[in-house]
């Protein structure tokens, strides 16, 4: 189905058929993300998600209006980050924060493999969206579970990339002697590492992809297991 997404602009009732998808499934992932870190930091002690009304689902609590911006134009961008006093985790701020930062695309994956379990399993019928006048209720449904499934394992396994801002740095920060030492020496200059990293493709023309190199093997290994394994 992914191959197809090239194709498709040029009707316009793919065209909005998956702009909606999309729509809804970033709003879905994003939202169900950022409450699962609010969630985590709850209960390990921190009140301040709570205070702040982040304890929902509701994605007018958790979208940030520029970050919704760059992904509709940039295709790259951020929901509004969960605060959390590292203080304040019963636990203890190293480990603790690692397990609010995790609990982020652990719930992505959790949520895609839900959804995904009708899809696989054939009870929704899965079919190319170029015969979309013999599609019925469940065909929609289908291509929407699709997407979020799609989406939610994209937002899992980039998120879990070392690199600050992402949640997986928060766990190589816990690694042991100069590995962890160095992780930790580079989060003040992260976001600016990440950004260059994502800026690669455009300024190579496409040759080099650092980030598409390391998330897309993974991300087609998830998806198959989810959807046909």
């Amino acid at each position: 189905m992914l191959q197809l997404l090239p194709t498709l602009w040029d009707d316009p009732q793919l065209f909005v058929l998956l702009v909606l998808s999309l729509a809804i499934s970033l709003i879905l992932g994003l939202s169900f993300h950022e409450f699962s870190h609010a969630l985590v930091g709850d209960a390990l002690g921190d009140s301040t998600p709570r205070r702040q009304g982040r304890l929902t689902l509701n994605p007018w609590r958790h979208l940030d209006p520029a970050g919704t911006l760059m992904m509709v134009l940039a295709g790259f961008g951020w929901a509004k980050p969960v605060q959390i006093n590292a203080r304040g985790l019963r636990i203890g701020p190293g480990v603790g924060m690692a397990l609010v930062a995790v609990a982020g695309p652990l719930s992505n994956f959790a949520l895609a493999a839900m959804l995904a379990a009708p899809l696989k399993a054939g009870i929704l019928p899965l079919y190319s969206p170029r015969v979309l006048d013999l599609w019925g209720f469940d065909n929609y449904l289908a291509f929407l579970l699709y997407f979020i499934v799609v989406i939610n394992v994209t937002l899992g396994v980039f998120n879990l990339l070392p690199l600050p801002p992402m949640d997986g740095s928060r766990v190589a920060q816990l690694l042991p002697g100069a590995v962890g030492e160095f992780f930790r020496a580079i989060e003040p200059y992260g976001f600016g590492i990440l950004f260059l990293l994502l800026a690669l493709p455009l300024f190579t023309g496409g040759e080099i992809d650092l980030i598409g190199a390391i998330i897309d093997p993974i991300r087609t290994r998830v998806l198959d297991l989810l959807l046909t394994g």
